[in-house]
């Protein structure tokens, strides 16, 4: 039995439909919907198309995953300072943006207000 509410890839058993991907008309092999469902509304993919459509699958996972673990390093840090420096708060002068140690609001002078840094130096 098949999840009603998701959609699944399957491969296509009919020669004659044709991949629905915008000027492509080779044969479809997979289509994009349920096996149990109306076969008007799935969307049929050659076999070029479908591995387009599954590589940028993976890049997206990919560049989520990512952003993610940089998400979890960022509040690991944070956490990690804040316990350090008994939550003492470090705000730029420049921006305003706020800080939990004075290394990372260096490091973050240094990077994002290098101009400004050079200027009044």
């Amino acid at each position: 039995m098949y999840p009603r509410d998701k959609a699944q890839v399957c491969e296509n058993s009919n020669p004659a439909v044709r991949c629905d991907i915008f000027s492509c008309y080779q044969p479809a092999t997979h289509f994009i919907g349920r096996p149990d469902g109306p076969r008007n509304l799935p969307m049929n993919l050659c076999k070029r198309c479908y591995q387009s459509l599954v590589d940028s699958i993976i890049v997206r996972e990919g560049e989520n995953l990512l952003k993610r673990k940089e998400e979890l390093e960022r509040d690991e840090n944070i956490r990690k300072d804040k316990e350090t420096y008994g939550g003492r708060e470090f705000v730029c002068k420049q921006c305003g943006e706020i800080f939990y140690s004075p290394q990372r609001l260096g490091v973050h002078v240094r990077t994002a207000h290098k101009e400004e840094v050079g200027a009044s130096a």
